[in-house]
């Protein structure tokens, strides 16, 4: 991935397709090109997600400046139950190559020593490699009945039969092949001249199309703007019920305390109340005078009485 670039980042809530959309379009930015759809890479095997990962592997070796070298062959021989299917596998696929080899490149010899003398090191134990070799060579051998001596030759036996009737198949097929191109390019231009009459035919029509859809557009657009405009003044007026239910509750109790006669009455009450309190004070008034007065008269004739007693005994 070009490292100027972000990258799009997912995570695994997301849709896979679009997991997917987004990884190939990444992709497409570092040279990817592929005839597979997009799904195909959805169920993570098949040809669409192997082309996918061989390509990711090749851009990055290339990125990281990996070279392959011409691997190492061992000198030491592992259990000899199977030394001589294995020479014998090494030996007809030695042939092969070198008989193919020597048919296309004269100078196969000097290509295949300059590649023996670079060697691959490995970091692998040769004890454990051994071990590994010994437990998987069962699966890994072929069977004798399948590959013989000479079963090198059938097989290119079979290879040149095979392209002979290739070639006679190709020649009866090409004078056929060419009829259909020649057929299928005279539809295709009776249709394209076809469709250049029916434009010019129906141009009126066309252009009469083009100015309703964009007198469409326009008055969608316009009720857009119109049902937004609705919008903003339900609003309001929902807004304004709300201030007219608490004004109008306002004046209902307003209106209440005002014909409310309870205050009225209770100040009625306390008149009665203070009336008869003040009668009461004043008969206790009366009673308080008329007392007093006789206290009064009761000193004054007490104290004529002791005078007259003191004039008698001078």
């Amino acid at each position: 991935v070009n490292e100027n670039e972000p990258f799009s980042d997912f995570d695994e809530f997301d849709d896979p397709g679009t997991i997917v959309q987004k990884l190939v379009i990444e992709m497409q930015k570092i040279g990817y090109n592929s005839t597979f759809p997009e799904t195909k890479l959805i169920m993570g095997y098949g040809e669409a997600t192997t082309a996918a990962l061989d390509f990711l592997t090749d851009q990055a070796l290339e990125k990281t400046g990996f070279q392959f070298e011409a691997p190492e062959y061992g000198t030491s021989q592992h259990d000899g139950g199977h030394d001589g299917d294995d020479d014998e596998i090494a030996d007809e696929t030695g042939m092969n190559e070198s008989m193919s080899m020597s048919d296309d490149d004269p100078d196969v010899d000097d290509s295949s020593s300059e590649r023996d003398a670079k060697r691959i090191k490995s970091n692998v134990d040769q004890v454990e490699w051994k071990a590994e070799l010994d437990r998987v060579s069962q699966r890994l051998i072929v069977p004798k009945a399948t590959i013989g001596d000479k079963n090198w030759r059938s097989f290119l036996d079979s290879s040149m039969e095979h392209l002979r009737m290739m070639d006679e198949v190709s020649k009866s097929l090409e004078p056929q092949l060419q009829h259909i191109s020649r057929t299928v390019s005279g539809d295709i231009e009776q249709i394209a001249t076809k469709e250049a009459i029916v434009n010019q035919n129906f141009r009126k029509q066309i252009d009469e199309f083009q100015n309703e859809k964009l007198q469409q557009l326009k008055l969608e657009k316009s009720h857009e703007e119109r049902t937004e405009r609705k919008k903003e003044l339900a609003e309001k007026l929902d807004q304004t019920l709300k201030e007219l239910e608490e004004v109008k509750k306002m004046m209902d109790e307003r209106g209440n305390s005002m014909t409310d006669t309870t205050p009225l009455v209770q100040m009625r009450e306390s008149l009665q109340r203070l009336r008869d309190e003040n009668k009461e004070l004043d008969i206790r008034i009366g009673v308080l005078d008329y007392t007093i007065t006789q206290c009064m008269i009761k000193n004054r004739s007490s104290q004529k009485c002791i005078s007259q007693e003191n004039d008698d005994e001078e």
